[in-house]
């Protein structure tokens, strides 16, 4: 999810001065079958284990997200759950070097991003993508993980917090999920108000 700001004169109670653009992951999620082009069909940003191996397809996935930005943006931020996480930690880290890495093209004029913030997130561990993380991510980072997380553990989420620089943690008790509680959506709404300012 990214987020556009639209004006900086509505108040902080209201979202309309903001707009959500929701990307899709453009592999299908079962790479052993051809791609379902029916609305709703399960995709995904890429295949294979993100403790071991080099990730199938997640270059493409990068791209289509910063292509994404420069036709539809400028944006603010960007959200991103598990594997979106993973795209979204990876285009953060590209937008603050202003360069190509590790096999990642960026070829976008959009800004550095105000924040990101990553549910159930987690940082590719294959040596390959090494200088993603090597220096930390700058812009202010929210991680929102789940106690009892078991797709991705919570020691997962602890590494990429570990990469950045100013990061901010939401632990609540639960799984592979995105929490709707008051709590999670007092303390996001709160964050971006510090970002805002």
């Amino acid at each position: 999810m990214l987020l556009d700001q639209r004006s900086e004169k509505t108040s902080s109670s209201e979202l309309r001065n903001v707009q959500f653009v929701y990307p899709s992951g453009i592999l299908p999620a079962n790479p052993d079958h051809s791609f379902d082009e029916e609305p709703g069909s399960m995709r995904s940003w890429g295949y294979g284990d993100p403790r071991y191996d080099q990730i199938v397809g997640i270059e493409r996935a990068v791209h289509h997200v910063l292509a994404v930005m420069e036709t539809q943006g400028p944006f603010v931020g960007i959200v991103g759950f598990s594997s979106g996480s993973a795209v979204a930690a990876i285009v953060t880290s590209l937008l603050e070097k202003r360069k190509s890495i590790c096999g990642f093209r960026l070829n976008s004029t959009h800004p550095r991003l105000k924040f990101a913030a990553f549910f159930s997130g987690f940082q590719l561990e294959h040596p390959r993508y090494r200088s993603i993380y090597s220096t930390q991510i700058e812009t202010p980072t929210l991680h929102v993980i789940g106690t009892l997380d078991a797709m991705i553990l919570p020691s997962q989420s602890l590494r990429l917090v570990a990469s950045c620089d100013r990061p901010e943690e939401f632990h609540f008790f639960g799984a592979h999920y995105v929490p709707r509680s008051k709590a999670l959506i007092e303390t996001f709404k709160a964050y971006i108000e510090t970002i805002k300012t």
